[in-house]
């Protein structure tokens, strides 16, 4: 049970839209790259890029900021990727 709260614990740290010093969110102000970043933001976009091919656009991780502008924002992606690799009770290290 630690283990899959952990899961959750760092990936909310990795992808928080709330949190301002999330790694995604210094990523999305240019104060880390993605190399900086957890291998966790890469395996994102790849996945967003996947899904977008695969629907045809209908499903994006471009969304709107409160600049109205577009930014990179998987949390709905990661929000069902979290709950699937803590089910796995640990699952694959964050």
């Amino acid at each position: 049970m630690n283990a899959a709260f952990s899961i959750f614990r760092k990936m909310d740290e990795i992808f928080s839209t709330y949190l301002p010093q999330s790694q995604l969110m210094r990523l999305r102000r240019g104060e880390l790259t993605l190399d900086q970043c957890s291998p966790r933001i890469r395996e994102a976009l790849e996945i967003a890029e996947r899904a977008e091919r695969l629907t045809g656009g209908s499903f994006t991780t471009l969304l709107p900021t409160s600049d109205g502008d577009l930014s990179f924002d998987p949390t709905g992606l990661v929000k069902g990727w979290t709950v699937d690799l803590a089910s796995q009770h640990g699952g694959t290290p964050v």
